[in-house]
């Protein structure tokens, strides 16, 4: 029977299988990198045991059973069907050469029937009688007007009826920032779109995710790696910057790693300090004070939960809901902050115990506030004091959360101690005469590379889990649906409406 086996091992496993098998026999007809053919032949009266210890040494059968007639007839059969192969293939080439000459005619001619098969989907909506139609819909605010006008265009006897959302309708949501806060929301979308009457994240979380991505990165020189490459990807996709969309966001993050990596003094890691000496931290090199690293990861947690919760009692304060803001917000921020004075004042310096004893009475103030306002939505005095005094137990949620921050240095840190590693390890062979600086380089260029491409979807993912876990945790109200409007929506063409086109 014919076969296949490992080039690489054949011979010893066929040895083997012929102690097991005794009488087999086998042939070798060819063979490639990866496979030996073989022709192997085994008595009848040994065919489990050769059928096993073949099995056994990775051999497998190839079956001609469709195949009739005798070798040179079937040979010349399968390169006659070879050669009507690979004249249709030419046949085929020639035709797509003449259809690539309609490559923009086909897509626009598909976004045409596209656009219609969404028309009549949209009108078999419509509510109508034997000579009137009907359509509900919503309609921004700033549109209305602009929406009246345009209709009036239409026909005089339209009439167009508007009204406010009603208590218990969820109105669709549309996010409209602009400028810096505009790529941001291509996070906001990751998670779900806030809930109608709700706040907006998009514009609070930017600067924070910035500062994330780049304490993450740590090295000017991947900024800039990372904005470019979002600029190159924005020309082949012909997309504008400040179009607000997901390369926008990447190209930022790349601008924000480059103060940060210049603070912190990552210039392909500590690559000027080895060839130089010049120490190029600004604030503090990581690799040299990575307890201070790990400080301003957790103050970065502290200040965005801070700013968390004072959006909550911002949002509180607009629906006139004045006293949540105090009791849950007011008094929950002078409580942690008290507390953390209390506990960490010491290391304030000369002023420390004083600012401690001082911090002190305002936490016990807070704290009493606290239990008395907490449980508040019962009427039985003594719930109300239990659930005030479970509130206190919050307390080590919040700084669960700020420990969650320790992400921002373990990342970090991670990518200075690699680029450092890449440093070290082709830097060795720089000394080496004619080849040396030329390994040096090569190697140093894929070095970081790699650290780049490693470190980046890493650096995104937990830049964005913390928004989504820890600073929406405090504020944010998923559930909202997505406003989308009649309109064109194109793949392949884009249309253009001004009077000039």
């Amino acid at each position: 029977m014919l076969g296949t086996m490992d080039v690489r091992r054949f011979e010893a496993a066929l040895a083997e299988a012929s102690e097991t098998a005794v009488g087999l026999a086998w042939e070798l007809i060819g063979a490639d990198n990866e496979k030996a053919y073989l022709l192997v032949a085994h008595a009848l009266s040994d065919a489990d045991a050769a059928l096993r210890a073949l099995s056994q040494a990775g051999f497998a059968e190839v079956r001609l059973d469709q195949y009739t007639g005798v070798p040179g007839e079937i040979l010349a059969r399968l390169r006659g069907e070879l050669d009507d192969i690979r004249k249709r293939r030419s046949e085929i080439a020639q035709a797509m050469d003449v259809l690539v000459e309609e490559r923009s005619s086909a897509f626009a001619l598909y976004d045409h029937f596209h656009l219609e098969r969404a028309r009549y989907a949209i009108t078999n909506r419509f509510g109508g009688t034997e000579h009137t139609f009907m359509v509900e819909g919503w309609v921004q605010t700033k549109d209305l007007e602009e929406f009246r006008t345009q209709i009036r265009k239409i026909a005089d006897d339209i009439v167009v009826l508007d009204r406010p959302p009603l208590e218990d309708e969820e109105a669709p949501v549309e996010l409209t920032n602009k400028g810096l806060a505009a790529p941001f929301e291509v996070i906001t979308k990751t998670m779900g779109y806030p809930r109608q009457g709700t706040i907006d994240p998009s514009p609070y979380l930017g600067p924070f995710f910035l500062i994330f991505f780049g304490l993450c990165m740590t090295d000017a020189v991947y900024g800039l790696f990372i904005a470019g490459i979002a600029l190159l990807l924005m020309k082949k996709t012909r997309s504008r910057l400040g179009d607000g969309g997901f390369l926008d966001l990447i190209f930022m993050c790349g601008i924000a790693t480059v103060f940060v990596g210049a603070l912190l003094g990552g210039w392909l890691g500590d690559l000027p300090k080895r060839l130089f000496g010049l120490d190029t931290a600004i604030l503090f090199d990581p690799l040299e004070n990575p307890t201070t690293f790990l400080i301003l990861s957790f103050a970065m947690g502290v200040i965005q939960l801070y700013a968390g919760i004072i959006i909550k009692g911002y949002d509180n304060v607009r629906k006139g809901e004045w006293l949540s803001a105090l009791y849950d917000q007011g008094f929950w921020l002078v409580w942690l902050t008290s507390l953390m004075l209390t506990i960490g004042g010491s290391a304030l310096g000369p002023k420390g115990p004083e600012i401690a004893g001082i911090a002190k009475w305002f936490m016990i103030a807070s704290a009493l506030g606290l239990i008395a306002t907490q449980g508040r939505q019962h009427r039985n005095p003594i719930k109300r004091i239990g659930s005030g005094l479970l509130s206190l137990y919050n307390t080590t949620g919040f700084m669960s959360d700020v420990i969650s921050y320790a992400r921002l240095f373990g990342l970090g840190f991670t990518s200075t101690v690699l680029a450092s590693v890449m440093n070290d390890l082709f830097l060795r062979p720089a000394g080496i005469p004619i080849i040396g600086p030329v390994l040096a380089i090569v190697g140093l260029a894929f070095g970081h590379l790699f650290n780049i491409l490693i470190n980046i979807i890493g650096s995104y993912v937990h830049s964005s889990r913390l928004q989504y876990v820890e600073f929406f945790g405090q504020f944010f109200e998923a559930g909202g649906r997505r406003f989308m409007p009649f309109g064109m929506s194109t793949k392949y063409v884009t249309v253009d409406n001004s009077k000039e086109a």
